[in-house]
């Protein structure tokens, strides 16, 4: 109502277009939106223009095919911006065309070398293709240029549990839920890493001694948050999952006649579909 007031009183300002033209495409008003685009456009308030509005109302509409019309506008008029090649890549994405969206991601990265949106297309596309290895190269790049950046650390953690070496997550996992003891999620990842590890080490001659310790690790870690966290069910059946796949069942089943007795849990189904 502010903006709107604002707009009334001078409606010249062309910020106050841009914010309520953001305002409208949020709120899912099209029409107005729309009817904002061409005082914008005039006044070249998009520094692209209004083609890079055209996009943003196309893509939040769903407009995909519209949308990567302006995108290649963009790419051909402001040709030398990262940003242009991304929009493309990330249309292009959506379509599900994950090649032409690499090569247009590929492109953005010779424009800007730390591009967040082109360094996690690449990689979201490389895994859709089926090529994790060359999805690890770019988290790679993105984890030297942006160590701290926690998306991409993640990304390297998801990529060593699933396809590289889970032992390599062990210490980063370890070192965040004891910074955090108060978070279950975080203790629950440390001993997801573990069971991973354990899973990974069987199947290495070299480790295979190994994985009955990770696995005491995992069961330890989700046993100590059954006791923390009572009423957490994924305790239960991550404690139940590394119990059957260690071939120690420990009290596994007397954990879960717990958990259906608690008052959270009494009469849900729950409980029972993990016995």
């Amino acid at each position: 109502k502010e903006l709107q007031s604002a707009q009334q009183i001078n409606p010249k300002d062309n910020n106050e277009k841009m914010q309520l033209f953001t305002l409208y495409v949020q709120l899912k008003q099209w029409d107005k939106a729309e009817a904002l685009l061409p005082a914008l456009s005039t006044a070249n308030a998009d520094q692209a223009n209004g083609t890079l509005l055209r996009y943003r109302l196309a893509w939040a509409r769903g407009d995909y095919d519209s949308a990567q019309n302006y995108a290649r506008t963009l790419t051909q008029s402001m040709s030398e911006f990262g940003q242009s090649w991304s929009l493309l890549g990330q249309v292009q994405q959506k379509m599900s065309q994950y090649p032409d969206a690499v090569r247009s991601y590929l492109n953005a990265l010779q424009k800007q070398s730390d591009s967040v949106d082109a360094l996690r297309g690449l990689i979201e596309c490389y895994y859709a293709l089926n090529r994790p290895d060359d999805a690890q190269h770019y988290i790679q790049q993105a984890r030297q240029a942006m160590p701290d950046n926690a998306q991409f650390r993640e990304m390297d953690i998801d990529y060593q549990l699933r396809f590289g070496d889970p032992a390599k997550v062990i210490p980063m996992r370890l070192e965040a839920a004891t910074k955090n003891p108060e978070n279950a999620n975080l203790a629950l990842a440390l001993g997801q890493a573990y069971v991973a590890t354990a899973r990974s080490w069987e199947t290495k001659p070299e480790h295979q001694s190994d994985a009955a310790g990770m696995y005491a690790k995992a069961r330890k870690t989700f046993r100590d948050g059954i006791t923390k966290w009572p009423d957490e069910l994924s305790f239960y059946a991550t404690y139940a999952d590394a119990c059957t796949r260690s071939h120690v069942l420990a009290d596994s089943e007397k954990m879960i006649k717990q958990l259906e007795a608690r008052d959270a849990w009494k009469d849900k189904p729950q409980p029972k579909m993990l016995l």
